[in-house]
């Protein structure tokens, strides 16, 4: 699986049936558990739904063009095309967009999907984020066209 995609749009198929695998998993499980189970179960949710996807995959660090001992890690990237970064807390933060954003730009991946199980509803912690313009939207049309009082775009600085 290559860590690349071409341009995507939030209506893409690949997404709409992520975020409704994301909203499976919440209904299913609910809030409460932690990353590890989530991640889990989200893996075992796009098996059933024949998405090829990888798991905790550790890219690494350079510094001033040497290669570092540390790495990152990318949760999911499903079909070479998201990454997927997995939360459970209470509520979204800045920096959990950021961290996202990092990912991106560093694979070179053009969209990723943010998703918190922690809060009562999945609807609001799913944010589509595209490395070139920051967040996209919440994915509305995905879970159904209800009402997720989105939140205003915001757009990167690099």
């Amino acid at each position: 699986m290559t860590l690349g995609m071409p341009k995507l749009a939030p209506s893409d198929d690949l997404f709409e049936n992520l975020a409704q695998g994301c909203a499976e998993v919440h209904r299913r499980l609910g809030p409460g558990f932690s990353k590890n189970t989530y991640e889990e179960a989200l893996g075992y949710e796009l098996k059933l739904r024949r998405l090829g996807f990888q798991r905790r995959i550790a890219r690494p660090v350079f510094y001033r063009g040497t290669r570092l001992s540390s790495t990152y890690t990318i949760d999911l990237c499903v079909e070479g095309r998201f990454i997927v970064d997995i939360r459970a807390e209470a509520a979204l933060s800045t920096v959990h967009r950021a961290q996202l954003r990092f990912r991106l730009r560093m694979t070179g991946i053009e969209a990723g999907l943010l998703v918190n199980f922690g809060g009562a509803k999945i609807s609001d912690g799913l944010v589509l984020i595209r490395r070139a313009e920051g967040v996209l939207a919440k994915p509305r049309d995905a879970l159904g066209g209800e009402d997720l009082d989105a939140e205003p775009l915001e757009r990167s600085v690099a």
